[in-house]
């Protein structure tokens, strides 16, 4: 633990400017200067904070100037020593990954209505789709979010105009690019991050625009039964693609993280790929799977020029109403966005001492210049208001047209209506797992795509029986954003 007490050296500041200030002259020889009211005085605000992260250097400066201006003291604390019976936080950095657990515990306090139509938080400022699904959890927004990142989709755009071809705007197309590299492309490769640590993601990335009908809630699991949908035919024609991708992907990618594909990409090694930017600093991602273990430089090979693109959508869409496919136009085609597999945001425990300067300390870290309090990779694009400024969040080896690129290709995918949460349930870790194991036998084995996705089934409703079907049910449906009657 870590106690932040200024409130002596903040007086002795201002004792020092009234001393310095004390030859001016006063119409009033009476009239003597007097501190500020401290709204906080005597209060502590406790703040958690993941394990093995700088925020105690970071926020010296934040901390001190909250502190001096509202007379209470922080402490932080890490995760750790969270685990005692004894211990308790008031604000709280909360990976998303972390939301479900947090939720079960009914620990998360919702945003007051104040507070969201103050104009501190500027709540309208944050990406829709981010404010209303991914803060939304049990029924209110919970979460000031500060990273939300996600995967897009990268590729070679010299190459394509020589051809005179577009970036896909569905699966399909994308499909037929992997399948004429030799054309457009010869020589090069694709990358896809199909690590064990992210090949749920990348699975579950690329099968929402198909297995989430935009009329209905459910994804992963039916929010009315508990009951798991990763064998219906949405997901089973996802992973067909992904089979059929498979012979034009690089022979590594098994091995690869968004890090691997991106590195690929710049180096002049791949035309098309998959991965994320992280910041200028080419840090890897905090608080999400593992990234890279390559100790090989990240290097831009001359001539090369990219563009980003949000991730294909599908022109076939699976009804779970109506168990059939649904049709939408080729140039208009159905797009979902995968938040919540890394990532994180500000919350206030609904044990804070004193909620009031709990939700003000919060939202001095969280909504005022967010990339001094989380400096990226800490933070992303989460706002309009940071649109403008790419070349903070986006890795200092793209040109500037290719870092505008990518903030458009985030803020359009972080502004649909169309978000939804890698599986925003308890523990999610488990189920993880099991679909990363058993999509391995895409690639290693002759299992068809309905073989994998039915042993994926039965293995998830194993573990949902292991924990409660209801328990999960509701655990499922608050983490989608609804109360769980």
């Amino acid at each position: 633990m870590r106690a932040l007490n200024l409130k002596k050296v903040c007086w002795l500041i201002v004792g020092c400017v009234a001393v310095a200030t004390s030859g001016c002259t006063s119409d009033d020889a009476n009239d003597v200067t007097k501190p500020p009211e401290l709204v906080f005085r005597d209060e502590s605000v406790t703040i958690r904070v993941p394990a093995d992260t700088k925020f105690a250097e970071i926020w010296d400066l934040t901390l001190a100037e909250w502190s001096g201006a509202t007379g209470a003291e922080t402490n932080i604390v890490t995760d750790e020593s969270l685990q005692g019976p004894s211990q308790s936080a008031d604000v709280l950095v909360v990976p998303l990954t972390e939301i479900p657990r947090w939720i079960e515990q009914d620990q998360l306090a919702p945003l007051p209505t104040s507070i969201r139509d103050g104009s501190a938080l500027k709540w309208l400022d944050v990406f829709y789709g981010v404010r209303e699904h991914t803060s939304q959890i049990a029924g209110a927004p919970r979460i000031v979010p500060v990273s939300v990142p996600i995967l897009v989709a990268y590729y070679r755009a010299d190459l394509l105009a020589a051809k005179n071809l577009e970036p896909p705007k569905t699966w399909t197309e994308y499909q037929k690019l992997l399948a004429t590299l030799d054309e457009w492309a010869p020589g090069l490769t694709a990358v896809e991050p199909w690590s064990p640590e992210w090949r749920a993601t990348t699975f579950l990335a690329r099968a929402a625009s198909s297995a989430k009908h935009p009329d209905q809630l459910s994804y992963e699991f039916d929010i009315r039964t508990g009951e798991p949908l990763i064998d219906s035919p949405g997901f089973q024609t996802a992973l067909e693609l992904v089979q059929q991708a498979h012979p034009y992907l690089d022979d590594d990618v098994v091995t690869y993280s968004p890090e691997d594909c991106r590195r690929e990409l710049l180096a002049g090694r791949a035309a098309i790929g998959i991965a994320l930017e992280s910041g200028p600093n080419e840090t890897p991602l905090p608080f999400g799977p593992k990234g890279s273990t390559s100790e090989t430089a990240i290097e831009r090979a001359e001539g090369i020029e990219l563009t980003i693109e949000p991730l294909p959508g599908s022109a076939r869409v699976y009804d779970q109403s109506k168990s059939a496919f649904q049709e939408f136009p080729e140039d208009r085609p159905h797009r979902v966005t995968l938040t919540g597999f890394a990532g994180s945001g500000v919350a206030v425990s609904k044990t804070a001492a004193n909620s009031q300067a709990a939700w003000d300390l919060a939202l001095q870290l969280s909504s005022k210049d967010v990339s001094q309090t989380f400096p990226p990779p800490l933070c992303s694009p989460v706002r309009e208001s940071q649109a403008d400024m790419p070349a903070i969040y986006a890795g200092s080896l793209l040109r500037p047209e290719e870092q505008g690129a990518w903030m458009n290709a985030v803020r359009t995918s972080l502004s649909s209506d169309q978000c939804i949460t890698e599986l925003p349930l308890i523990e999610r870790d488990r189920y993880r797992k099991v679909l990363s194991l058993e999509l391995i036998a895409m690639f290693e084995g002759d299992a068809t795509p309905q073989e994998v996705l039915q042993r994926v089934a039965g293995e998830w409703q194993s573990i949902t029986e292991s924990l409660g079907q209801e328990v999960v049910r509701k655990s499922y449906r608050r983490g989608l954003g609804f109360p769980a009657p």
